[in-house]
């Protein structure tokens, strides 16, 4: 895998899950998103979502033994899909 490769990466997409979690249903405040966390963690475990992110990095792993490139693997895992783009940061000035 190349160095730092994200997006096949599976505890990059653990902790993608579990910001996106916390950004659903914070209220901004610190013991919220303690509380926030822990039953992110519980839902990923709960869902197959962690299954499927290992089947994704060891079919990445066979396609770079067949001597796919990077960019031929992305396609193939990602290429069907379109990704909105959305802003991650939301402090509030009153919970500052």
């Amino acid at each position: 895998m190349p160095k730092f490769h994200c997006e096949l990466n599976p505890i990059e997409s653990v902790w993608c899950f579990i910001k996106n979690y916390v950004r659903k249903y914070t209220d901004q405040t610190f013991d919220c998103m303690i509380e926030l966390i822990k039953e992110a963690i519980e839902e990923f475990n709960d869902s197959d979502l962690n299954g499927k992110l290992w089947r994704r990095f060891w079919q990445a792993i066979n396609m770079y033994d067949q001597g796919l490139t990077y960019a031929e693997i992305i396609t193939l895992l990602y290429g069907s899909r379109t990704v909105e783009i959305r802003q991650h940061r939301q402090i509030y000035n009153t919970t500052l």
